[in-house]
């Protein structure tokens, strides 16, 4: 049995945090919020796919951009997402919000490497996206370029090689900046651009400088 935070009095409201010290349960749940990079105690983010928790009709949907940056964000802060849909009074999902999932399916048949079975970092989220790592290879989701190329702190290990997922290619090379990544405006992606880096060992345990 898994127990959340919520039967603890420590519990921060809707960030869904615990103070340190007075540790309830086995996992946080922040609430209509991505949690903050949290490596050292496992999350879930609760965030509703409608405005509403139980169904409402012609509720304000979010759109698919945002599911897939909300779901990349938890992933790259080491946390999980819960995507509440309230089910109609027959029981059956709304057909458009049924949609809206079968979308997010199709994204993650296409990306899902860079979700599944990752862990957060090394780099921490930001304006321009999260990164998630597994065994020797990083993966980058860039949400917004704000220039020609993405400059990331430095990491403690080699690129062997940097791909576009779902096709195209990508530059990364060390300088006194930092990592600089880059991809052409024609292989990014309008909602989430996935660069997967091989590095010349684990990418585990990897801090950013």
């Amino acid at each position: 049995m898994i127990v959340n935070n919520r039967v603890g009095k420590g519990r921060e409201d809707m960030a869904g945090t615990t103070a340190r010290g007075a540790f309830a349960g086995d996992y946080d749940t922040p609430e209509q919020r991505v949690g903050r990079y949290q490596d050292d105690r496992p999350w879930e983010s609760c965030i509703t796919l409608c405005r509403q928790w139980a169904w409402k009709p012609d509720d304000a949907m979010k759109p698919l951009a945002e599911c897939v940056r909300t779901l990349a964000t938890c992933a790259g802060g080491d946390g999980n997402l819960l995507l509440n849909v309230g089910p109609m009074p027959t029981g059956a999902i709304e057909p458009r919000q049924a949609a809206r999932l079968r979308e997010l399916g199709g994204w993650l048949q296409a990306h899902g490497e860079s979700v599944y079975g990752t862990r957060g970092g090394p780099w921490k989220p930001g304006p321009w996206g999260a990164s998630t790592r597994r065994g020797d290879s990083v993966y980058v989701h860039v949400f917004d370029w704000p220039a020609d190329a993405v400059v990331l702190p430095r990491i403690e290990r080699r690129v062997l090689e940097a791909v576009v997922l779902g096709g195209g290619k990508a530059e990364a090379g060390a300088t006194a900046e930092g990592l600089v990544l880059r991809v052409a405006p024609a292989d990014r992606r309008s909602i989430d651009t996935v660069v997967k880096l091989r590095l010349d060992g684990p990418a585990d345990g990897l801090v950013a400088r």
